[in-house]
């Protein structure tokens, strides 16, 4: 369904979605090849797969890793940052905007959208934290000499049921790639008939992943006692304060919403699946409200610090 309102805050041209395909494909390609590389050199190097589940989960994960960065090529990101609506953002807060009042689109507008924003300027957690996804999972068919590996499927995993639903599911078909909203498969070979599969789960940025380097900012800046570095941190802090109050209004209004769901629910299974939901999104915005708290006694000790020197 569109509307009038939601064309006109558009993030990107309906074409984006055929340059989609094509940063999927080449993630597919490129996942695939990197994946196969560090198996082949582990088994090579040891005489042996790696027989730990941990083991396998680690090479994988540092096989998807590697392959990601091949994504942003110079061609592809031109044509993406052409196929926008209205200027690209120009601060974190101004990005949280344009996600806000974009309207109903699909889940890929937001994630080519973050891509360009943090290729110009660079991303913080919490602002990838903004699309609401848990992890990224990846399912691998591997030959039992572990020589061999093929990507079979990638799929988003929304924090909820109620975050899945404020998105459009799109489809489409790109070679042997098919979509459909926030999962692309890819059909196997002949030979792959006898492989084993495996699900390897990558966590999405978090918010609270954020802290990490507030944190160090905060320590350096209180152990070396310079003005310009103390008040650094409190102008970070300060940001990030007004970045998690603008997340706990967020999940607030998504408590309130799904509250509301629940009562009409009749279906006895459905209605347990949201509370489950509900009970999701209450834990997150205790943690983000531990966080502010924190945060806003960290504040505290800078500015005395601050007043000291």
């Amino acid at each position: 369904m569109k509307t009038a309102g939601c064309r006109r805050n558009a993030l990107f041209e309906e074409g984006v979605q055929e340059l989609f395909d094509q940063m999927v494909n080449k993630l597919f390609t490129e996942v695939e090849s990197s994946a196969a590389a560090i198996l082949k050199t582990y088994t090579g190097v040891f005489n042996s797969p790696p027989g730990e589940p941990g083991n396998l989960n680690r090479l994988l994960g540092q096989g998807v890793k590697a392959a990601l960065p091949r994504l942003l090529e110079k061609r592809l990101l031109g044509s993406i940052a052409n196929s926008l609506t209205a200027d690209l953002a120009c601060s974190a807060r101004e990005l949280r905007q344009k996600l806000s009042v974009a309207g109903i689109r699909p889940v890929e507008h937001d994630i080519l959208y973050l891509l360009l924003f943090g290729f110009k300027h660079g991303l913080r957690d919490n602002d990838i934290a903004f699309v609401p996804v848990n992890d990224v999972s990846f399912k691998f068919r591997i030959d039992p000499s572990f020589t061999r590996v093929e990507l079979a499927e990638i799929q988003l995993e929304f924090i909820n049921r109620g975050a899945e639903r404020r998105y459009l599911a799109t489809s489409s078909t790109s070679g042997s790639m098919q979509r459909l909203g926030a999962v692309a498969t890819k059909s196997g070979s002949p030979e792959t008939i006898g492989w084993f599969v495996w699900v390897l789960a990558l966590p999405w940025k978090e918010i609270f992943r954020c802290l990490r380097s507030l944190v160090e900012l905060i320590n350096e800046a209180l152990t070396s006692g310079e003005e310009n570095r103390i008040a650094e941190a409190i102008d970070a802090i300060e940001d990030a304060m007004e970045d998690i109050d603008d997340d706990i209004e967020d999940v607030a209004e998504e408590i309130d919403d799904l509250k509301e769901e629940i009562k009409e629910e009749d279906d006895p299974e459905d209605k347990k699946e949201l509370e489950e939901d509900l009970k999701d999104l209450e834990e997150k915005k205790d943690m983000l409200e531990d966080a502010r708290e924190d945060l806003h006694d960290a504040r505290r000790k800078l500015k005395k610090a601050q007043k000291k020197g």
